[in-house]
């Protein structure tokens, strides 16, 4: 039996609940032999883009060593992708985020994109042109509809 995140004492360990939405999920079964940090490592160590909140640039050589943290059988996350049950819904989507990371380090492309996803999963204030007429732009729309 694993450990629950104790919520109501105030504590919250990301790994621990990192794993308990992946079992849930269907990623992997409570009974795997995965930890909680394993889990948290591979989904989060490929997404250091998101989290960073300064000037972040892909580059080719980040897109691969994505690709052996994620899909090699003898690369950092192998014990993790032994035991990974992707669900159908999920395989695609795998696929697209590798494919749209290629083409943003093809590109060259270099920003703060921890402070851009906290815009759409903190719901921070905008901090780019473009994401406050994006946040302006669903902001109309949010009132309209509740007309």
């Amino acid at each position: 039996m694993r450990a629950e995140p104790d919520f109501a004492a105030g504590f919250f360990l990301p790994e621990l609940a990192t794993w308990r939405a992946c079992v849930e999920a269907g990623f992997w079964r409570s009974t795997d032999p995965v930890t909680p940090e394993e889990v948290l490592a591979y989904w989060r160590e490929d997404w250091e883009m998101l989290w960073a909140r300064r000037r972040y640039v892909v580059t080719p050589e980040k897109v691969a060593r994505r690709v052996e943290r994620r899909c090699s059988r003898s690369g950092p996350s192998a014990n993790a992708l032994r035991h990974l049950k992707m669900p159908p819904e999920y395989t695609m989507m795998g696929r697209i985020e590798l494919a749209v990371e290629a083409v943003i380090a093809q590109l060259g492309a270099g920003v703060s994109w921890g402070t851009v996803s906290a815009e759409h999963l903190e719901n921070a204030a905008p901090v780019t042109e473009m994401g406050k007429r994006s946040r302006a732009f669903f902001e109309q729309r949010r009132i309209a509809g509740s007309v």
